[in-house]
């Protein structure tokens, strides 16, 4: 747990400072002004979009493998709570896995928009 809250800090923050560079460069933080933005800061997109999906848990990131624990462990304990005769508790572990997965999903999806849009949306 330790690990990934510390790769999760740091990935934060190289995608807050990221995006403080982005704000510094167009002047505002409004997404249909970061259109086109790799064509004229290709370096600072690339840098984004790796802390984005690093965030989110791509399975070519550290953190991956951390929140893939945290699953892991989370599903162990629901099992041996619905062996153990608590299958409240055994279903509500079982729905933070799944919400869990949901959310990195829909977080991946989200991080592709926004790249998209500084990537291929030229103005």
């Amino acid at each position: 747990m330790l690990f990934y809250l510390v790769v999760y800090l740091f990935m934060n923050l190289g995608a807050f400072a990221a995006v403080a560079f982005l704000r510094n460069l167009t002047g505002s933080e409004d997404l249909a002004d970061f259109r086109g933005l790799a064509s004229r800061s290709p370096v600072l997109v690339v840098t984004l979009g790796i802390f984005m999906f690093r965030s989110a848990g791509h399975p070519a990131a550290r953190r991956f493998t951390a929140k893939f624990q945290i699953f892991q462990v989370l599903f162990e304990a629901a099992a041996h709570y619905d062996q153990a005769g608590q299958p409240l508790l055994a279903w509500t572990l079982y729905g933070v896995v799944i919400g869990a997965g949901l959310n990195t999903v829909l977080s991946l999806f989200y991080y592709a928009k926004v790249l998209k849009v500084m990537a291929w949306n030229a103005t």
